[in-house]
């Protein structure tokens, strides 16, 4: 403690054009009056021209007291730091402090995106036309074959499984792998072309590409060992789907399964288990029972089959199937899990009884089976004969489909994408046509844009599902064909097989980029042309894109509720509350924001971690001039996050702007639009008026 003490208080950054008040408190800790002479100086870092300051002479500070003193200081627009030395002396004392307040840019980033999705059988160029934004870079991306994106999607089996579940869930992928590399060896071909050229990026995590067009570079999100993870998986698919690794690997697994089946049939969790449990038998029954409906057990049927009718007899005679409590539980517990589709005839009276009373249950209150379930028992009927039934069931079933033009055939009253595998597999068994199943595939196959393994923790199931029905698309022709205001494109480096390419487009001089893209006519693709620029950001206007949307509001205690900001002056020290309305059209992976801050403003959660906001969970990082979050799962719907700030230094501050974008698919973005807030004086406590 100094008998005479200055303590400025500054803000962390400023944004060129800020008016800020910044400020300084002098302390007198001496047992007598003393005048106090102190000031303010500031200057432009680097060429050390005075920007503004003051001197305030006799100052009178009672022994023990202090006084606040404060002065507007202007951000420069040509220098990237303030320096400041604010001083105080008195009575033969000195106290200062000097340092720099680095000053931003009061432009933001702007990253705005055309998204295009074209139809299969898609002949006609599908041309656009962007305003030629000036400043802006453009990019053009196109995947022209997105199936491929589906066989990178495959999960393998990079781990050793030890659960009964784990095991046959291992097995399932083995065996869909086998069943397509036998019907698509194009498959096998492409992959181990794309590893002898990994200059292609074919088997790069998405999460690593395009990094000129995101807002946050992979190395500034907590994702890089998933990206990672994410290449080596894909590298490792070519060991996947050799033919002769993949029929080891099945009879491995299958000597696991057996070992872990009981001698009544049951299933235990693991080899540490001692007894046979309800759950893991009814999953392994079930997964082998999909395996076996959707002919992917060639070679190794009679074995699963003997496994499946053991399993079976066991679970007929269980407690569990006895016991339940209602009809209805009865029914489903039935339906879902002796897994009736894969022509295994219950082979014990209570299995028989069960099966009759179940398919009686079905067709009798079919009205009540959700869309899912519909399909499953529209197989289960079939399975048993009831062939009019079935049908019954998947005309319902189509009841509730969607078609888009740009996106395929959807369900939006199914929320996990593995429902899509089974209504696939209902529709085809019942005569849908190639047309009708391949609008299906596409709105799956568009899902991996967004998300690396389909939203679903295992999405094997539904991979094999679109990949063994309708219209093969792996034997497409790449032959991209683009031209940019008339003239043909070249495209220089691209992925063989999908076609996928980004290309920074030329300057062009105009006010207009048209483009013209010819589909191979053949498969569903997208692309985007994604523009990338600096704007004031007060002047910026809120911009929503494909299937994103981001409302930012700044909202102060006024009379006991919540205020626009800014349309009121807020009070230095009052709290504000950062409300962001996020808007997802599709299930999104791997999705950041980034909101920009007013200078000034100070977090009031301080340390950056995991917080839930909205319905979300995520990780926010509070950086100086920015927050940021981290969402590893954004499903589709409307979540409102909020933050909330302390306003430290009064004056006029230029507010950035909130960008939303996916780290996977960066064409996928919005943002907020930018604004000025005002801070004046300090305002009384609980925001009375």
């Amino acid at each position: 403690s100094k008998p005479v003490m200055v303590q400025p208080t500054v803000p962390r950054f400023m944004r060129q054009g800020d008016k800020v008040v910044m400020t300084a408190t002098v302390y007198n800790n001496s047992d007598e009056t003393l005048a106090i002479r102190a000031g303010f100086d500031f200057r432009k870092a680097g060429n050390n021209s005075a920007v503004g300051g003051e001197v305030f002479e006799g100052l009178e500070v009672k022994a023990g007291e202090s006084r606040t003193l404060s002065v507007e200081v202007e951000a420069p627009t040509d220098a990237a730091a303030l320096s400041y030395k604010i001083w105080a002396e008195g009575a033969g004392f000195t106290d200062g402090e000097q340092g720099l307040v680095p000053v931003l840019e009061a432009a933001s980033t702007v990253i705005e995106s055309e998204s295009f999705y074209l139809n299969p059988g898609s002949s006609e160029d599908y041309k656009f036309e962007v305003s030629n934004r000036a400043g802006f870079v453009y990019t053009l991306q196109y995947c022209q074959n997105p199936v491929w994106s589906l066989v990178k999607a495959l999960r393998g089996c990079n781990e050793e499984m030890k659960t009964s579940t784990g095991i046959v869930s291992s097995l399932f992928s083995t065996l869909a792998a086998l069943r397509i590399i036998s019907d698509n060896p194009s498959v096998a071909k492409a992959i181990e072309e794309w590893k002898a050229n990994p200059s292609e990026g074919a088997l790069t995590s998405m999460l690593a590409k395009n990094e000129e067009l995101k807002a946050l570079v992979l190395n500034n999100t907590p994702w890089v060992t998933m990206a990672e993870n994410e290449t080596a998986r894909m590298e490792a698919l070519a060991d996947f789907l050799d033919k002769d690794a993949a029929e080891k690997r099945a009879t491995e697994l299958l000597k696991k399964l057996r070992d872990l089946q009981d001698a009544t049939g049951g299933f235990r969790w693991a080899s540490w288990a001692t007894e046979p449990s309800y759950w893991p038998t009814e999953v392994t029954l079930t997964t082998l029972g999909i395996a076996r409906s959707m002919g992917l057990t060639q070679g190794h049927d009679k074995e699963i089959r003997g496994i499946a009718e053991k399993g079976l007899r066991w679970l007929d005679k269980s407690r569990y199937v006895r016991e339940s409590k209602t009809e209805t539980d009865l029914m489903f517990t039935y339906l879902h899990g002796l897994y009736l589709p894969a022509g295994i005839k219950p082979s014990t009276k209570e299995g028989e009884a069960l099966t009759e009373r179940t398919l009686a249950w079905v067709v009798k209150n079919r009205a009540k089976l959700d869309t899912v379930e519909k399909g499953y028992a529209s197989l289960a009927l079939r399975a048993f004969g009831k062939i009019q039934a079935a049908e019954a069931l998947a005309a319902s079933v189509k009841e509730f489909e969607v078609e888009s033009t740009e996106m395929g055939t959807s369900f939006p009253s199914v929320s996990d994408i593995r429902g899509y595998a089974t209504l696939i597999q209902a529709l085809k068994e019942n005569g849908a046509t190639n047309e009708e199943l391949d609008g299906m595939r596409q709105w799956v196959i568009l899902q991996t844009q967004a998300t690396d393994d389909l939203g679903a923790r295992n999405p094997d199931y539904v991979i094999a599902a679109v990949m063994l029905t309708g219209t093969v698309w792996t034997d497409a022709k790449v032959s991209n064909n683009v031209s940019l205001n008339g003239e043909a494109l070249t495209i220089e480096k691209e992925e063989s097989s999908s076609g996928y390419f980004s290309l920074q487009l030329p300057a062009v001089n105009g006010k207009v980029l048209r483009l013209s893209i010819r589909p191979n006519g053949e498969t569903p693709s997208y692309g985007s042309l994604t523009g990338i620029g600096k704007e004031p950001s007060a002047e910026i206007a809120a911009r929503e894109g494909k299937d994103l949307r981001v409302v930012k509001r700044m909202m102060v205690m006024r009379g006991g509720s919540w205020t626009d900001a800014t349309k009121t002056e807020i009070g230095l020290g009052e709290r504000v509350r950062v409300d962001l309305e996020i808007k997802a059209g599709r299930e999104m992976e791997y999705v950041t924001i980034t909101d920009e801050r007013p200078s000034g403003m100070e977090p009031v959660e301080q340390l950056s971690g995991w917080t839930s906001s909205g319905g979300l969970f995520f990780y926010r990082e509070n950086r100086d001039a920015s927050t940021r979050m981290f969402i590893d799962y954004l499903p589709k719907g409307t979540y409102h996050l909020s933050y909330e700030e302390t306003a430290g230094s009064a004056g006029i501050m230029t507010s950035g702007i909130c960008t939303v974008q996916s780290q996977l698919a960066p064409e996928l973005t919005a943002h907020s639009g930018g604004t000025r807030l005002s801070v004046g004086a300090r305002r009384e406590p609980h925001g009375a008026e």
